[in-house]
């Protein structure tokens, strides 16, 4: 799953729920409960090398459910795996070390932005 997930410079996620949206909840209260995974989109670029871009859209087993515990299981793309995530402010999340941006959020969507930065060396 981290291959998938985690790989890309870049990570656009977007998620869909049925969820009650009151204006007084929290970043963390909204993110809490099971998502729906509609779209991955992960894109590496990679210095003298054609840009690498992968679409993985969801299917309706596809899901990511934040716990209350601080544990994120994420189901999806026949693989299914827990980690830890910790909701920082109104604008962001941490999900296993890795930073993302929340570019949106309501009752029915969360969007995760990722840019993840290699130097040569690292592969």
């Amino acid at each position: 799953m981290k291959k998938i997930v985690f790989a890309g410079a870049l990570l656009l996620t977007m998620f869909t729920a049925c969820k009650k949206d009151k204006d007084d909840q929290s970043t963390a209260e909204k993110i809490a409960g099971k998502w729906n995974v509609s779209k991955i989109i992960t894109r590496e670029v990679i210095e003298g090398e054609e840009p690498f871009e992968d679409t993985y859209t969801g299917v309706s087993t596809d899901y990511i459910e934040f716990r209350s515990d601080g544990k994120v299981v994420l189901d999806f793309d026949g693989d299914s795996e827990i980690e830890s995530y910790q909701v920082m402010g109104d604008t962001a999340i941490v999900i296993a070390d890795v930073p993302f941006k929340i570019t949106a959020l309501s009752k029915s969507q969360l969007s995760l932005y990722s840019k993840q930065s290699y130097s040569n060396n690292y592969f």
